[in-house]
């Protein structure tokens, strides 16, 4: 698996009907296929074009939203917009928090210290 960043919202988090009616209004969204999960039935994939002209998939799963394929902090830049229209915040797998300008905090996981 690669690496992820995850818009996601502490409370209330992120719902399934409410990320499908937010996609489903966005101009810059649009649907392309799906993905499956174990526990969940299949999920709609969205395709973005972020600002750096990289093509990026997003979906929902466990009360976030994943994205797949940013490459740039500039590249996140137009996540963030949407995280921000969302209420909520753009995360990468590791800790760090993105803003409109690019990386603004590095959040260190400390495993086994």
């Amino acid at each position: 698996m690669g690496y992820e960043l995850h818009i996601t919202r502490a409370e209330p988090p992120i719902g399934f009907e409410e990320w499908l009616d937010f996609a489903r209004r966005r101009s810059d969204l649009r649907e392309e296929g799906e993905v499956s999960y174990l526990d969940l039935e299949s999920q709609p994939v969205y395709l973005h074009t972020c600002r750096d002209g990289v093509e990026v998939s997003l979906h929902w799963y466990g009360d976030r939203v994943r994205v797949k394929g940013v490459r740039s902090e500039r590249g996140a830049g137009s996540l963030v917009r949407m995280a921000d229209a969302l209420r909520g915040r753009l995360v990468g797998d590791e800790g760090e928090v993105y803003g409109r300008r690019g990386l603004l905090r590095w959040f260190r996981r400390v495993v086994n210290p």
